[in-house]
């Protein structure tokens, strides 16, 4: 693909002083400060920024996962602009964890969350709450089922993807399985791409929630690019219903009328966040088929987006 650079490395933070001549002025990363605290992933960031410049490529844009001010500055002096929206938002926090914002936290009740985003009537998101905590968790059980105690549950992490912590129909042996592992968990370890990362900080988000729709129904997904649509298309889940196996583009599993409600709260939702980089949701049908966001995916481009970018440039 023109444009596009694809470059991948190994290297240890220690070695990146060797990568670089840093009396370069035009490379000042030393006086940015941003050789301070480097850790391998993103010690590789800088060696691909470098080859591009050596190789002169013609690449104008960095397009990155979870960008923070340092990443920003670093584009910035390889002369290239920052792609996307800053993982630190004002409103969600970190986009890491954008799931989070689905539902009110039992931990911080005046946080900001999905109900306040004024979307209209005709979509809305799951019934549910965030939990910091195996108590609040325990919590946010008994007030789901008190409300309706045949409503099927949903256990997830508010930092997942691809499906990966979900536990669908979770059973009351699925609760305390997860409240086991918060209260033994001091340190969580996550994948980041080829990296492992252990969290020393708070734990992470465990979200409660209703189970909508069933596997086999429709599940559109609407790709935003700040408040403009790019593409809604039609996932191919597995039979469970918790890993994608592809997207089929345009959308034609559900009506259009139903695709222009949709399409109208992600537009009103990306003007209420701000957003400017890629996002997305993906959606399933409640019994009243009413369209319902399940899950937030911000801060990070996908396989499937870059798909769309290619198919556009042909």
């Amino acid at each position: 693909k023109k444009g596009l650079l694809w470059f991948a490395t190994d290297i240890a933070a220690t070695d990146i002083a060797a990568t670089f001549n840093l009396d370069d002025v035009s490379l000042d990363l030393r006086g940015l400060g941003l050789l301070d605290g480097l850790d391998p992933a993103y010690a590789t960031l800088l060696v691909v920024l470098h080859k591009y410049r050596t190789c002169g490529r013609k690449v104008d844009t960095l397009y990155t996962m979870y960008p923070d001010e340092r990443t920003c500055s670093v584009a910035q002096a390889f002369d290239l602009r920052c792609l996307g929206d800053l993982d630190a938002h004002p409103i969600i926090g970190s986009l890491r964890q954008a799931k989070s914002f689905l539902h009110p936290s039992l931990a911080h009740p005046r946080r900001p969350a999905l109900r306040d985003a004024a979307l209209s009537y005709d979509v809305r998101g799951p019934r549910g709450f965030c939990c910091e905590t195996p108590e609040q968790l325990l919590e946010a059980w008994e007030r789901l089922k008190a409300i309706d105690a045949a409503m099927p549950l949903v256990l997830k992490p508010a930092a997942g993807s691809g499906g990966d912590g979900v536990r669908l129909n979770a059973t009351v042996a699925d609760l305390h399985s997860v409240v086991a592992q918060m209260r033994s968990d001091t340190r969580r370890t996550t994948q980041h791409g080829r990296f492992r990362v252990t969290s020393m900080g708070p734990e992470e988000e465990t979200i409660l929630e209703e189970m909508v729709g069933e596997p086999g129904q429709p599940s559109p997904t609407v790709y935003m690019v700040g408040t403009h649509v790019a593409v809604v298309a039609d996932q191919l889940l597995t039979p469970c219903g918790t890993a994608n196996l592809g997207n089929l583009s345009p959308a034609t599993h559900v009506a259009p009328n139903v695709v222009e409600a949709m399409v109208r709260a992600c537009v009103a939702l990306g003007t209420h966040l701000g957003l400017r980089g890629q996002w997305g949701v993906d959606f399933v049908f409640d019994g009243m088929a009413t369209p319902v966001m399940v899950d937030l995916n911000m801060g990070r481009p996908n396989g499937s987006l870059s798909y769309y970018c290619w198919r556009a440039r042909q």
